[in-house]
């Protein structure tokens, strides 16, 4: 019942591309109809937001808030602030040439620190990248080492967090799942992705260099190909394309 407490509202939906994507219409159509029965305004909201209004037949009164979004998107501090590398992709990847390559991007950053954001498709893939770069750093070591996925409380999630959006680390690596490529405000300097949905992709650039080019340096991001995210996107159609079959065209 408290649902009519909406009516004559307006209505914000952030981060919908999280929504299963097979349901996408069933939304529009259901939205279309309590904008129109219940006089509300829905704000729809996504770095990567699609024309759902094609997905409704018949009229769908749908405003675009941004008529022109290349001039953002184009815009040297935005388009230019981080670099993508591809050559992981090239090379059939193991953990352990992951960990070399993490740990060469450290010795290079040294003197001038960096933050360093590794994400994973699966829970466990995490994991056991964790531990293996624990090995390599040792006790002794200046760089901060964490692990971010599903499994860790609200409170945890946030002593995390807190100190990398506050600069408190200046030499951190944080190990995590896709939890960290929608809501989560963080500005990174290196990313590694295991490569999946395409606009997932998109979402986890939003991690790195999101303050945009320090000290003249743009952020970079290297795609590899570990996890099949076949597997665990199996009903979703925008696997249909990914990273991987991009490069291979």
């Amino acid at each position: 019942m408290s649902f009519f407490q909406l009516l004559n509202s307006v209505v914000v939906l952030d981060e919908i591309q999280s929504y299963r994507n097979a349901i996408w219409t069933e939304i529009m159509i259901f939205l279309n109809s309590c904008a129109e029965l219940m006089n509300m305004k829905i704000i729809i909201m996504s770095a990567t937001l699609p024309d759902l209004s094609q997905l409704v037949d018949g009229k769908c009164n749908v405003v675009k808030l941004i008529r022109n979004p290349e001039k953002y998107t184009l815009h040297p501090t935005f388009a230019n602030r981080v670099i993508c590398n591809y050559e992981l992709l090239q090379e059939e990847i193991t953990l352990d040439r992951l960990r070399r390559h993490v740990l060469e991007n450290m010795q290079l950053r040294e003197k001038s620190g960096a933050k360093i954001l590794i994400t994973f498709i699966k829970k466990q893939t995490a994991y056991d990248f964790f531990h293996r770069m624990k090995e390599a750093l040792g006790e002794q070591s200046e760089w901060q080492l964490k692990l971010l996925t599903g499994d860790d409380s609200i409170y945890e999630r946030e002593s995390i967090l807190k100190p990398i959006r506050e600069n408190v680390w200046k030499k951190v690596i944080l190990i995590s799942t896709q939890i960290v490529e929608a809501g989560v405000d963080i500005d990174m300097d290196i990313g590694y992705k295991d490569i999946s949905k395409l606009d997932s992709e998109e979402q986890f650039l939003g991690r790195i260099a999101r303050s945009g080019i320090k000290n003249g340096i743009p952020g970079i991001v290297y795609f590899f190909n570990f996890d099949q995210a076949e597997k665990i996107y199996r009903d979703d159609y925008r696997m249909e394309k990914s990273l991987h079959w991009e490069m291979k065209r």
